[in-house]
């Protein structure tokens, strides 16, 4: 027999550690799978509740195509039509005499942001324009 601070390891205490010991190990798996689970619902909860509130904003943005209001607005704002009898300008390039004297050519904005007839005339420009000549440093 084993003496173990005053007392004895018996046969009965070493299965009962060698069980207990088995039991956790056992136990261990299933645990960690159950917590990783857990993690991965509450993930998912998160993305339903995102997608949930972009459907509400999809509804809301579709709802508000169904005014006249806003669909004129946006074809003033997107498409820059007017209304018969009035007159518009649009203003092509930057301030008066920004682009001459310092030489800094102005900010063209994003291509999102132009009107698609801004972005089409964009594609025919460059279309048209000669190609870069390309130097290979062989100088004649």
């Amino acid at each position: 027999m084993v003496r173990i601070r005053g007392g004895t390891l018996t046969a009965r205490a070493a299965i009962l550690a060698l069980t207990l010991g088995t039991v956790a190990l056992a136990l261990a798996l299933p645990l960690k799978i159950y917590l990783a689970q857990g993690a991965q619902i509450a993930g998912l909860a998160a993305q339903n509740r995102a997608a949930a509130a972009k459907v509400a904003a999809l509804r809301a943005q579709a709802h508000a195509w169904t005014t006249p209001g806003y669909v004129e607005q946006q074809a003033r704002n997107r498409l820059h039509f007017v209304l018969p009898g009035e007159t518009t300008y649009l203003v092509l390039g930057g301030p008066v005499g920004g682009s001459g004297a310092s030489g800094v050519t102005p900010r063209q904005p994003p291509a999102s942001t132009r009107p698609w007839y801004g972005q089409l005339w964009q594609t025919v420009v460059a279309a048209g324009s000669p190609p870069r000549a390309v130097r290979t440093g062989h100088g004649r």
